[in-house]
């Protein structure tokens, strides 16, 4: 996929390309009942801007699930668009979810700490340099997916996954369709953006394993950095971080970076750039 800034062949450089020219992008945005709605309101704003920008490329998001209408922490809820159940071949959720499971009051505290964090750039993020694509030429660290989910993965371009209550039902994100999702997108070689302990499925999936992540790690009650390190992943303790494919961060504080950078990666820098822009009036 080109840069969504790219001039379409034959066009003098200073002539900009009309939005219904170009390829329009498909973000499948993967959400766990009792999800955390900062972080999906964030990815929903950021990538709709692309619809007012005459020559940035469409983002098209669809909302995915494992049931048909999903709720949100603090009133937010869709219809589930996309219906993931049996990608991963069961509806099991692992049962190691002790350390998991985040206290949902300090994870409300999250929310109200963090404005300030939302105007970072996307160069803000942490990098290590690995690319998604490496992923995928390495295979599948776990048992192979089922044909539902490599079949999702190639009609979209990422995945995000939020993060989320995990007393209002957000364990279903630990469940097999997730993983198979997290695996088929990464064996592609397509970007995944986490937010919070949105990280935590895509790290139970192994797509992290020898890689670079950050996550919410105010819960009083369990240890998410720990977590991450006890799935072979290294925790780094930063806002953003993009590791192996996977970007990730340290609480709802950091969506819209996220989203940003997510932006940046399936729509290019250029289109990224000018989204943020305008979105803050230039400033």
């Amino acid at each position: 996929m080109g840069n969504a800034a790219t001039l379409l062949s034959g066009r003098a450089s200073d002539q900009p390309v009309a939005a219904d020219e170009l390829e329009a992008k498909r973000v499948l945005l993967l959400l766990a009942q009792g999800f955390e709605d900062a972080e999906a309101a964030a990815v929903l704003d950021v990538l709709g801007w692309t619809k007012y920008r005459p020559s940035v490329a469409t983002v098209d998001v669809d909302v995915a699930g494992v049931r048909p209408h999903v709720a949100g922490a603090f009133g937010l809820a869709f219809d589930v668009a996309v219906d993931v159940r049996g990608c991963g071949g069961d509806d099991g959720v692992p049962e190691d979810l002790g350390t998991l499971r985040a206290d949902a009051a300090d994870a409300a505290g999250a929310a109200a700490d963090g404005a300030a964090g939302a105007g970072l750039a996307p160069a803000d993020a942490i990098a290590d340099g690995v690319a998604a694509a490496d992923v995928a030429a390495a295979g599948a660290p776990e048992d192979s997916d089922t044909l539902l989910a490599d079949a999702i993965a190639c009609d979209y371009d990422a995945l995000v996954i939020p993060g989320g209550f995990h007393n209002l039902g957000f364990d279903e994100a630990y469940g097999s369709d997730f993983r198979a999702l997290a695996r088929a997108f990464s064996q592609a070689g397509k970007p995944i953006a986490t937010m919070c302990v949105g990280v935590l499925p895509v790290a139970e999936a192994g797509v992290l394993r020898g890689g670079r992540a950050t996550t919410y790690t105010m819960s009083s009650r369990h240890d998410n950095a720990g977590r991450l390190r006890e799935l072979g992943c290294e925790f780094v303790d930063e806002p953003v971080v993009e590791s192996r494919g996977v970007i990730s961060c340290a609480g709802p504080a950091y969506s819209e970076q996220v989203a940003a950078l997510l932006l940046e990666r399936v729509a290019g820098p250029e289109a990224a750039a000018e989204v943020m822009r305008y979105r803050s009036s230039g400033r």
